[in-house]
């Protein structure tokens, strides 16, 4: 008798169709974004085509994992500067959906509009600390002009 959940398939990567049902617009790119950093080994593309047909996710989804993944770097020093200040303030470690986090993040500091749609406490957090976010990401993409 297995005990995998329903929602993972055979190759251990999540069902994206079933998660994107989530009402989050972000949920399903989140769910995408947790299994690759779970399986750094394989490309994005890998994970998000080659499980099978009910697990293909949106293209909108997965163009914001795309442009989350190669913004990681700066996400991540964003967090972790001044002794990992903003990622403390917004609670990074305790959430369980980190990919979620991560988008939302990114959606927030680098994408076309820099804001999250949507709501939840994950969101909350993020928009909370905004200021303190949105300064770091200034003075790291000053020193990365190619980021921007």
């Amino acid at each position: 008798q297995s005990t995998t959940p329903t929602n993972v398939s055979r190759l251990g990567l999540i069902d994206i169709a079933t998660m994107s049902k989530n009402t989050s617009p972000y949920y399903a790119a989140g769910t995408l974004l947790n299994t690759y950093l779970q399986h750094r080994n394989r490309g994005l593309k890998s994970i998000a085509f080659d499980s099978g047909g009910n697990n293909v996710p949106s293209s909108s989804s997965y163009a914001t994992v795309a442009k989350t993944i190669q913004h990681l770097p700066a996400i991540n020093s964003i967090l972790n500067a001044d002794n990992k200040k903003l990622s403390k303030a917004i609670d990074f470690d305790s959430y369980k959906n980190k990919g979620l986090a991560y988008v939302m993040i990114y959606e927030l500091l680098f994408s076309k509009f820099q804001k999250i749609r949507g709501g939840g406490q994950i969101k909350r957090m993020i928009v909370k600390h905004e200021k303190e976010l949105r300064k770091e990401a200034d003075e790291y993409t000053s020193k990365n002009p190619s980021l921007g």
